[in-house]
Order: C-alpha cells, then sequence, then structure tokens
C-alpha cells in the first residue's frame, strides 16, 4: 500500500486580518557566512534519479529483519489468500520499487512481535502507520514513510504485511519504493537572480496570516535550490479532498522587486493533487510534485504556515471556560487568576506572555497543520 500525499488537516473559522505589515528574514548579525548554493545544485537527470530511487528502495527494504529461521521465497505461497498475494506484488509508474518475501515456521504473533522489535533503525522513518507491539489482528500490517531526497525522491515509503498460513507457518511480504523526480524543462528553471522571496499563507480570500520578506542570501539560494529540485507532477485522481487547506504563494523577485516567479499550492488550485502551480518569467510550467517542499521552508525560516487562527484558539477557550478578549496583535485570556496574553506573529509563530497551562496550550495545537504523508 502506497501512500502518496502531502495533507494540510485544517478546522473551519473566521480569521483576523494582518492588514499590510509583513516580517522580514534576514540576517542582521555577525553569522557565519555560507555560501547560497547553486540554483540548479539539486536537479539531476531522470535517468541518474532512477539509479538513485533502485538502490534507495534495496537500502529501505533491508531495514526489515526476520527470524534467522526465516526462509526466503521468490513469491507468496498459492496457500495464502489470493488478496495477500495481490497486496503488496505491484509496481508503480515512476517509482522503483522492491519486493521481498519470506516463511517462518513459527504463530503469527511470534513472528510479528520479533519483526517489530528487530527493525532496523536506519534509514529512519518519518512516519510509522498501523505499528503497535501491545495488540496484534489477524492481518498486521505495517507502514512507513521516509523524508524525500531533495533533487532526487519526491517519496519514500516501506510496507511489511504479515499473514498465518494453513501450515501453521507465518508468510511476511515486505514492499520498497522511491518515487524518482523527473525534471520539468530548463524553462522552469529558477535563476540565480532572485535576491528576495515574499511568502503569504492565507485562507479562502482573507487576508494573509502569514506574510514574510526573505533576503538572506543564503536562505534565498536554498529555497530557490529546492524549488528546482522539484519534479513534474503526474496527472492522477485524488479521493478525497483537503479540508481547509490554506493558500501559501511564494514570490520570487530580483534585485529591483521585479517579479521573476510566482509559485502557489493549495485552495483548489490544481488537479494534480496538491500539486506547486508555478509561473516563470509569466510563463506557466507544468504541476511540480510539492513533496515536503512547505514542511522544509517552515523548518529552515522557522515559519508556520498554517498558524493557529484565534477566532478558533478563543473559541476552543471560551468553551473550556476561559474569559478571552482580542489585544494587539492577539488575545487575552483569564481563568481563576491566571491570565495571559497571546501574541501572533506575521512569520505565524504564537507566543504567550507566560507559560501556557494544558488547556490553552492544546487550543493551539488544535489549529491547522501540514502533515507529510509521502
Amino acid at each position: 500500500m502506497k501512500r502518496s500525499l502531502v495533507a494540510v488537516i485544517a478546522a473551519a473559522a473566521l480569521i483576523t486580518a494582518c492588514g499590510s505589515s509583513s516580517h522580514v528574514i534576514q540576517s542582521d548579525g555577525p553569522r557565519l557566512k555560507l555560501v547560497p548554493p547553486s540554483p540548479i545544485s539539486l536537479r539531476f537527470s531522470s535517468a541518474s534519479n532512477r539509479d538513485f530511487a533502485r538502490r534507495d528502495a534495496q537500502e529501505l527494504i533491508h531495514i526489515v529483519v526476520v527470524p534467522q529461521s526465516a526462509r526466503h521465497v521468490t513469491e507468496v505461497p498459492k496457500s495464502a489468500p489470493g488478496w495477500f498475494r495481490e497486496e503488496l506484488s505491484h509496481n508503480f509508474r515512476g517509482a522503483a520499487v522492491a519486493h521481498r518475501t519470506w516463511v517462518v515456521d513459527e504463530p503469527l504473533k511470534t513472528v510479528v512481535r520479533y519483526v517489530r522489535t528487530h527493525t532496523r533503525p536506519l534509514p529512519r522513518p518519518e512516519t510509522g502507520f498501523g505499528k503497535s507491539t501491545s495488540r496484534i489482528g489477524s492481518r498486521p500490517t505495517d507502514n512507513y514513510m521516509f523524508r524525500p531526497i531533495p533533487g532526487r525522491s519526491s517519496a519514500r515509503w516501506l510496507n511489511v504485511a504479515m499473514l498465518p498460513l494453513p501450515s501453521g507457518a507465518t508468510v511476511v511480504t515486505a514492499q520498497a519504493g522511491d518515487d524518482w523526480i523527473q525534471p520539468p524543462s530548463a524553462r522552469a528553471e529558477l535563476p540565480g537572480t532572485v535576491r528576495r522571496i515574499d511568502i503569504t499563507s492565507r485562507h479562502s480570500a482573507e487576508p494573509p496570516r502569514v506574510r514574510v520578506h526573505v533576503r538572506d542570501r543564503y536562505d534565498v539560494g536554498s529555497v530557490v535550490a529546492w524549488m528546482n529540485g522539484l519534479g513534474v507532477s503526474p496527472r492522477v485522481f485524488c479521493a478525497g479532498e483537503l479540508i481547509g487547506e490554506p493558500t501559501t504563494t511564494l514570490t520570487f523577485r530580483d534585485a529591483r522587486g521585479a517579479v521573476i516567479a510566482r509559485a502557489t499550492v493549495g485552495n483548489g488550485l490544481s488537479d494534480h493533487c496538491g500539486a506547486l502551480s508555478v509561473v516563470v518569467h509569466g510563463r506557466k510550467a507544468p504541476p511540480l510534485i510539492t513533496g515536503d517542499l512547505l514542511l522544509r521552508i517552515q523548518q529552515h525560516l522557522n515559519l508556520d504556515l498554517t498558524p493557529p487562527k484565534p477566532n478558533d484558539v478563543a473559541t476552543c477557550l471560551r468553551q473550556r471556560h476561559w474569559t478571552v478578549s482580542t489585544a494587539t496583535r492577539g488575545l487575552t485570556a483569564r481563568r481563576k487568576g491566571v491570565s495571559l496574553t497571546l501574541t501572533f506573529h506575521l512569520t505565524g509563530k504564537v507566543t504567550s506572555s507566560r507559560h501556557s497551562p494544558p488547556a490553552v496550550a492544546r487550543c493551539l495545537r488544535e489549529s491547522p497543520h501540514f502533515i507529510y504523508l509521502g
């Protein structure tokens, strides 16, 4: 089972306006001078990325450790149900996939506990689904996602399924995959003349909740290189929709402030499952796979592109019997002699005038946030 999605979970509510203010991200104090990367430092050929993906898939599948008594077999035994034989037998277009299957002459629960407690730590998964050592069902399946590798892969995963056989033995089958990046044409590349990046994030037609200007040469160069390392998004069908997804826009400008390119994701702008819509020098580029780009930008620049909404936080606190009033760029909350002020910054971050009690922290956590699933 392959998972490939950048999901945004959000609560629906109104937000307060940020006006026309903005926050500048620029190195002002003394710091180690970092050399900006080349704009094409993460751009590789499809053939090179495909070879990388094949090696990576083999590395990913080797984190699965089975008992020494396990027998490696070329296919799932025919005594297993047809649905299980098909479960992890597929290959995917644009992905390198590795398969392995073992038969272990031990009961299912014994094998499951062994596999789950002996998994190799590297490569380290970003997330794991369905893993539980305390409760084992009749069809245990463990699914892992690994962070993409900039310029090389847009999604990396590992699926492990186990099932008892009529003989009393247990079959273990694993599938690891790496979606290699297929770069767009050179016309979609951002040039090295980018000197400023304006980043905004908003819901629907509301004013931006996040508005920052990035001017540090190393930060600008890093984001440009990440952008140029993205791959073309295949046209695929998406099941469901992303509720409350914000619209995030990156505007790339030259030294004079003229717009070189603009990249936007969110708010149903693309039929390519959350792909990045990019315009370079006035020409629309093919939709690009966003991958974990927004997460990397958030972490690198210390932003929150899906910040808590003041009205949502206020409603949440009132439901927990707090008295809430509006303050400058934030909220003031009081309950049982405790008073604090929450300030909502244009970086998307929220600070508190004192240590936040559990109820306040919980209301802030209920805000929208990005979850990388592959």
